[in-house]
C-alpha cells in the first residue's frame, strides 16, 4: 500500500505581459507668449506582438496632492491646455509621447504643477501611471536685502538704507 505524504501542491503563473510607466517629471520655463510644449514619455517594458492601448489626460492638483508632493497647482486653461486621449502602442513598439502645451503669461507667480495620468490600459499593466509638470515661473523677480542697525538716540531721525533689486533687467518698468 502506498501512502502520500504531499497531496497537495502549488504553482506559481508568472504574467508575461508588459507593462506601461510615465517619466515620472517634466518641468520647463513657461516662456512669456504662445505656448511651450512639455513632452512626457510613457514606455512600455518590453515588446510585445500584439497592439496595447492606454487612456491618459492632464489635471489640475487636488490640494491633497498640493500639500503631500509639496507643489503649488496649476489652473487648466489659464496655465496649460488640458489634453486627454489614447495612446496605441502598434506591435513591437515601447514608446509614445504625450504634449502638453503650456501657456506663457508675464504674470510673476509661483512655479505650478499639473497631473498626467494614465488609466484603462488594455495588453499591458500600469506600473507607474502618475507624472507631474512643473511649469517654471521665468519673470523677474524683486528682492531686498542690506538694512543694518542704527542706535535709535534720544532725538531726530536716523535712516537705514535697504537695497531693492531685480533678478535680472525687466522689459518693462
Amino acid at each position: 500500500m502506498t501512502y502520500l505524504s504531499y497531496y497537495q501542491g502549488n504553482g506559481t503563473i508568472l504574467d508575461d505581459e508588459p507593462f506601461l510607466r510615465i517619466g515620472s517629471y517634466v518641468s520647463g520655463a513657461e516662456g512669456n507668449t504662445g505656448t511651450t510644449p512639455f513632452t512626457f514619455t510613457v514606455a512600455l517594458s518590453a515588446v510585445y506582438d500584439v497592439p496595447v492601448t492606454v487612456d491618459y489626460a492632464t489635471a489640475d492638483l487636488t490640494p491633497d496632492e498640493e500639500y503631500w508632493y509639496g507643489l503649488t497647482a496649476a489652473t487648466a486653461g489659464l496655465d496649460y491646455t488640458a489634453t486627454s486621449g489614447t495612446l496605441t502602442f502598434a506591435a513591437g513598439q515601447t514608446s509614445q509621447t504625450i504634449t502638453v502645451l503650456v501657456n506663457g503669461d508675464r504674470l510673476g507667480e509661483y512655479d505650478e504643477s499639473f497631473s498626467v495620468n494614465l488609466t484603462g490600459a488594455t495588453g499591458a499593466s500600469i506600473s507607474n501611471g502618475l507624472a507631474f509638470g512643473t511649469i517654471v515661473d521665468d519673470e523677474v523677480y524683486v528682492s531686498i536685502g542690506g538694512g543694518g542697525t542704527v542706535v535709535e538716540g534720544n532725538s531726530g531721525t536716523k535712516n537705514v538704507t535697504f537695497t531693492v533689486t531685480l533678478s535680472a533687467a525687466a522689459a518693462a518698468p
